[in-house]
Parts: structure tokens; sequence; C-alpha cells
């Protein structure tokens, strides 16, 4: 840029200049050649209130690379005239396409401008020479970029915040930091927050302001299975990092092309296109100068904190391949780098990480976010009262929940969800609407986990280019229906009784049986990870070369689908003798509470619910069952 410009001169400079700035600021006109306020010493202009200008700038093009006394005499004509004019402007600015080492010719160009700002004709007089077009232009198109990062932080925030109808923060939440797994932390925006600020401070800049040594980690990742929050974690930390002069760039991996992983060019050129929401077009000065700029600014500054959210949204990630392109796009950045990722893809392809990320895994922080705890849930809900105002029945509806939760009994009206924020959001929102007390058990877990599926094959945004894999086609009914066969059947698989015919769980299954088990039921996923980020499996442990074993998120999800097995086996005879048997051993109380729902929810289906009553009736005319069997308990009052 500056090579063109100090080539051109007169109208060409002018011209030029214009088309450059014009990108920047797209009011600035190009003044009329002999026009009223070309004679007033402005080439171009942006207007500003009343008569008055905002920006004028006045263009000085000349060929010969010496500036003389007469091109100084040409200056300062120009500024004498708009000296001398009726009109002011808020920012003068006298561009020159030319160094001028002459001190002497400089400070009297410096003092005609100075006296522009003593006269009142503008409130700042700037002098622009080939270097300080430069930077000029620069420093422009960066505010630019600052600005445009934080309108998209607020966008996503916003989107995030409307779609999951989310009115407040809860920040006191439990988290670990890896490889403590007995230390139990609190506020992980905190930690993120004061690992970013530490690693700023600590970093040592040379001459170059690159960052040479650092005493703090520069990458952290937050792992956790499904619904507990990691977006929103995130994205309120955007909030308190611009807060301490840090500038966040929340960053939606599944809006990332796959292209993006080439090399740290095209990342760099991907996160600018996320940011303003444009695709790029190098034939334009100003995406040349912010994807340039850019650039240096990650390699040469510790100012800025990438947070890249979603990793397990992008299909790259599913390989070591895609995982090293990933990492080695960014290896020479010198900023924080903070990931969030689901703990069922990170413990079921943990090697892959680990090669992926080589020798720099001891220099990284790892946190995990937890369960909940009752005092958790009880402090979200008091907020809930506040942020929503919750007034009338609603309030009334959520001081009664709160009571139980403090009584330490919701297990026994919700299970053990509420302990995830995700649940625990539909939960309150159906207590405050009423809504739950027409529900039973079953009823609220089948919507909820439909819900949950709904938001798995979604991704953190609104608008995505990659999601998670699943190799399932068709309607999401059809899919849930699919995935709920699996889980009923590795129920069945997880369930174990002693002498006294009194029934247990096992708490994890082996990946070999899954595998046989997803093919039993005729359902097209590929992958295990399939299966986890799409269901309420989860890993049991991380991958080795031992079997890979898996288990239910909850103890509630798998008391749930042991009891949609069984109900299944009613609605739709055909099961097994041995299946048939189970109905005379002793369940848990939670297994009849839950089938007792199922069989309630039927009612709406005639046919169906005529076919589970003549299977029940049946199982219990075999004369087999003991009180305590579950065909004796789920005949009872009936």
């Amino acid at each position: 840029m500056a090579a063109e410009l100090n080539s051109l001169s007169r109208h060409a400079f002018q011209n030029k200049f214009h088309q450059i700035l014009a990108e920047i600021f797209p009011t600035v006109v190009n003044a009329q050649e002999m026009g009223i306020v070309d004679r007033m010493g402005i080439d171009l202009y942006s207007a500003g209130e009343g008569a008055d200008f905002d920006l004028a700038y006045q263009c000085k093009g000349f060929e010969i690379t010496q500036f003389l006394p007469r091109h100084l005499k040409d200056c300062l004509k120009s500024i004498s005239d708009f000296k001398n004019s009726s009109r002011k402007a808020n920012c003068y600015f006298l561009v020159i396409n030319k160094h001028i080492p002459d001190r002497v010719m400089r400070e009297e160009l410096l003092k005609a401008l100075e006296d522009l700002v003593q006269s009142s004709k503008t409130k700042q007089a700037t002098f622009l020479d080939l270097g300080g077009i430069v930077t000029y232009i620069f420093e422009s198109s960066r505010e630019i970029l600052y600005s445009k990062i934080d309108a998209s932080n607020r966008r996503f925030l916003e989107d995030y915040r409307r779609r999951l109808d989310q009115t407040f923060y809860q920040e006191n939440v439990p988290f670990i930091v890896l490889p403590n797994l007995e230390r139990a932390e609190r506020k992980p925006i905190e930690f993120l927050l004061q690992g970013t600020l530490s690693y700023i401070r600590s970093s040592r800049l040379n001459d170059e302001g690159v960052i040479t040594d650092c005493s703090k980690n520069r990458w952290i990742f937050v792992i956790s299975e499904f619904g507990f929050g990691k977006t929103s974690l995130l994205l309120n930390l955007t909030e308190k990092l611009f807060a301490n002069d840090v500038i966040p760039i929340y960053l939606p991996i599944a809006q990332f092309e796959e292209e993006a992983f080439t090399n740290e060019y095209m990342l760099c050129k991907q996160i600018l296109e996320v940011v303003v929401e444009e695709v790029f077009d190098e034939s334009r000065y100003l995406d040349k100068i912010l994807l340039k700029d850019f650039q240096l600014m990650m390699r040469s500054t510790g100012k800025y904190a990438l947070l890249f959210d979603g990793l397990d949204e992008h299909k790259v990630a599913y390989s070591v391949t895609g995982l090293r392109r990933i990492f080695q796009c960014m290896e020479n950045f010198s900023n924080k780098c903070i990931f969030t990722i689901r703990k069922e893809l990170w413990d079921e392809r943990r090697c892959n990480f680990e090669e992926a990320i080589g020798p720099k895994k001891k220099n990284i922080d790892y946190i995990v976010l937890n369960d909940w705890l009752d005092q958790d849930i009880e402090d979200y809900l008091h907020q809930y009262l506040r942020f929503n105002n919750a007034g009338g029945r609603s309030s009334e509806f959520i001081s009664e929940f709160i009571g139980i939760v403090r009584s330490g009994t919701y297990h026994r009206y919700y299970g053990d969800i509420p302990k995830r924020p995700l649940f625990l959001k539909m939960i309150t929102d159906d207590v405050a609407s009423g809504e739950i007390k027409k529900q039973n058990l079953a009823q609220i877990y089948q919507s909820y986990l439909l819900d949950k599926f709904k938001l798995d094959r979604s991704t953190s945004v609104s608008m995505c280019v990659s999601e998670r894999p699943l190799n399932m086609q068709g309607d999401i009914i059809k899919q849930v229906k699919a995935i709920f066969a699996i889980l009923a059947q590795a129920a069945k698989m997880m369930l174990i009784n002693d002498e006294n015919c009194k029934v247990s769980f096992l708490s994890y299954l082996l990946e070999s049986d899954l595998e046989s088990l997803i093919k039993l039921c005729h359902v097209p996923i590929a992958e295990t990870v399939e299966l986890l980020l799409n269901s309420v499996l989860v890993p049991f442990d991380k991958r080795t070369f031992h079997d890979f074993k898996v288990k239910f998120a909850h103890k509630s999800f798998q008391e749930y689908f042991t009891s949609y097995f069984l109900f299944m086996l009613l609605c739709r005879p055909g099961g097994t003798r041995q299946d048939y048997g189970l109905f005379y051993f002793d369940f848990p109380d939670e297994i009849v509470v839950f089938m007792k729902g199922m069989i309630e929810d039927l009612k709406t289906d005639p046919a169906t619910y005529s076919t589970c009553s003549s299977m029940l009736a049946s199982l219990s005319k075999e004369g087999h069952e003991s009180r305590d069997s579950l065909i004796a308990r789920l005949c009872m009052n009936e």
C-alpha cells in the first residue's frame, strides 16, 4: 500500500487514498474539483452537524521523491484556505504521500496545523506523511475490528440467552482442576478469568512485542458432560474479560469451515469472517489490512483471549489428524486460548487428544464441570425468583420447589437430573408454569430427554456449518425412538439380581456389548462416540487398551430406560421367556413409579393400553409372583 501511494500524484493519489479510506469510513466522499469544498482546502470529507464537517482531508500527492519548498508552500496555502473558510471540522488531516526528513519544513507544517486548533477551526489537526498514512489506516481498521468483536460477542450472547431463555448466570458452581479429582473448586468463571489475567501479567515481550516467555499455561480445556453450561460459561466470561481490558473473541467451532484448519492464515481468516459475518474479499484494502493486522496481533500480544466453544461440534475433531491440524494452526498464537469440549468425546478419544497436543499437554490447564449440589440448586431457584419476576402462583410453586430441595426429597419427584443446569432450567420453567403438576415422572423424563436430543442435534449457535456426527437419517422422533431402543437394551444388560430375586444395577457396560446391541437394533450408528454424543450414555472412564466402558449419565436415566424396556414388553409382546421372567423379580421403587407413569400415559391410546393391560393380567395369572415382585406391585390398585 505504501509503495503504491508513494508513486501517485495529485488526483491519482487523492482517489486511491479515498478508495482505501472509504472502506473504513463509508461516509467520506470526494469533493468536486474546483467546487466550493475543494476551494476551502478540502479534498475528502464526511458531513458533520449543520454545515460543518466531521472529517476533512487535504491530500497532496507529489511524484518526485524529495519534498521541496514549493511543495511546502502548496500545503500551507491549502491549510490557509481552510482557515479562512466559513466552515469548521471536528478533525482535519493534511495527507502527503512522502516522508519529510527536513525538520524545519516539518515544524512549519505542524505549526500551521496547530494554528487551526488555536483558531477553533478544528478540534484536532493531524499531519500524515507516508508512514503516518499506513499507521492511520491500520489503527482506524483496528478500531473497527474492536467494535466488530464486541458486537459479535454481544450477538452470540444475546442469541444464546434468547434461545435458552436465560435471564441470569449462576457463577458459584462446582468444578475440579485435573488431575486432582478429589479437590472440589468453586466459580469456574473466576478461574478462567484469573488464569487469563495471570497469563497476560506474567508474559514477557521482546522488542517486536512478541511473547517470548510466560510462566503460566496458554491453553485451558473446559470439559464436561452434556448440560453443564460450557457455552454459557464462555459467553458470560466475555463480559468479565472485557471489563478487565482483555479483548475476548467468542468463537463457536460449529461455524468454521473445514478449510479453516488448513493453516494459520486460513484460521485467522475464518475467525474474522465469523466475527464480521462476511466472507473476506482480498481485493478489498480493508479486508487485507484487517487480516494482516490480525495475524500480527495473534502472534505479538497477549491482550486477546480466544474462546473456542464446542470442539465436539466439528467433524475435524474426531480424528487425530484433524485435531493435529486444529492445534498446529494456532501453534504460534501468543494469546490465551480456551476450548470447551464434551467429556464424552474427551474420554472416548483421549489418546487422539494426547497425540495431537504432543509435549504441550503438560503445559495446559484442564478443568471439569461437576454435578451441582443441593445448595447450588437452591441458590439457582432463589435467583430464578428474583430475575424472572415470578409472582402469584408461579412464586408459590417455586417456593414449594425450594422447600423440597431444602428437605433433600427432590429425588422422589425429579430423580437426580436437577444436578445439571440444562435439566434444572427445564424443571424450574415447568414448576413455575404449573405444568409439572399435570405430568407423572415418566412423562417428565420423556419430554426432557427429547429436548436434550434436539439440543444435541443443534449447536452452541443458531447458524452452523458443522455439527456432532450422527449417521442416522430421518425425522427426529424416529431417530429418538431408535436411540431409546438401544438404551433400553443397554439398561436390560446392566441388570443383576441376588439369591432373593432382588434386582440391582451394574455400574457400566462394555463397548463390545454395546456394539452388539446397536447391531441387534439395526441402527446405523458407525462409532460409539456417535451414541455418546446423542444419548444419555457417557464414558465410565477414559479409553485405554482394555475394553472401553460406558455408563448412564445419571442413575435415574438407567432406571428410566430399564422401565422403558419392561414397558415395551407389555406394549409390544414378543420378548423372550427370560425377558418376561423379569416381572417376577423385586425391582427398586423407582422402576415401579416410572412404569406406572408410562402405563398411565397410555390411556390416550386405547388399543395399546388394552394390549398392555392384557399382558399384565396374563403375567399375573402365572402365579409365580411374590408380593414384592414387579408384576404384583404394578397390578396393585389397578
